[in-house]
């Protein structure tokens, strides 16, 4: 390519983005090329940026596509979860952006690949999960007997959180509730501890508080106060 000037090369790049029908990559770039040209990226790092916003949008039509067409069911739990099904859902991908994770039991095991049935199995997937890219990782030990002990895990030590288990079958979104409750509160500017605490002692509260509504598990009673 030696005489083509930089933007007819450019002007090259683009008539192939067209041609491959490569809508997101066209529109970034731009943008991509700036940061190639300001260094702060090499060529193959731009070449996969392009790359990767394209497949995300793909990825993102396909998902939206199965889901408008019922293959996809709801997802719940992780519990199962064929990630492979969804490549931009890939866990690594996901936890990598995430503060805190608050995987139960069940979740833990799906994502440190392991059996979690004792507090000490906990702290290893704990550790595993950590390895994943989240900055923190929350196991939550309701499925275990005993007190409610959550167990939080920094990559240097561990803090463990406990509250009195409430005798009650109202506890559906329990767990949804809790990680809420943790979102509100570090948006309100706790450190992430007193908001893991506030938010266990509000869950607590809702769960004693509980009502049935209809047939099944109970619900918490999430319009609770002074907890």
């Amino acid at each position: 390519m030696s005489g083509t000037s930089p933007a007819g090369l450019v002007d090259r790049i683009r008539c192939h983005l067209v041609g491959l029908k490569m809508p997101r990559a066209l529109e970034v770039l731009d943008h991509v090329l700036r940061r190639l040209e300001c260094g702060e990226i090499g060529a193959p790092e731009a070449l996969e940026a392009l790359l990767g916003e394209e497949l995300t949008l793909r990825e993102g039509r396909r998902l939206r596509a199965a889901l408008k067409m019922g293959r996809l069911l709801t997802l719940k739990t992780l519990t199962g979860f064929d990630f492979s099904f969804q490549p931009s859902l890939d866990r690594n991908r996901i936890l990598t952006l995430a503060l805190v994770v608050t995987p139960n039991l069940p979740e833990a095991e799906v994502l440190a690949d392991m059996r979690v049935t004792e507090p000490e199995d906990m702290e290893e997937a704990a550790r595993r999960i950590h390895l994943m890219g989240p900055r923190y990782v929350l196991v939550k030990g309701g499925h275990l007997k005993g007190d409610a002990t959550d167990l939080l895990w920094n990559g240097k030590e561990f803090t463990r959180f406990t509250a009195p288990r409430v005798d009650s079958t109202n506890t559906h979104g329990t767990g949804c509730t809790f990680s809420a409750a943790i979102a509100a509160g570090l948006a309100r500017g706790q450190a992430l501890g007193d908001a893991i605490r506030a938010a266990k002692a509000y869950v607590t509260l809702a769960i004693r508080e509980g009502f049935k509504a209809g047939r099944g598990v109970g619900q918490l009673r999430h319009f609770v106060t002074d907890w």
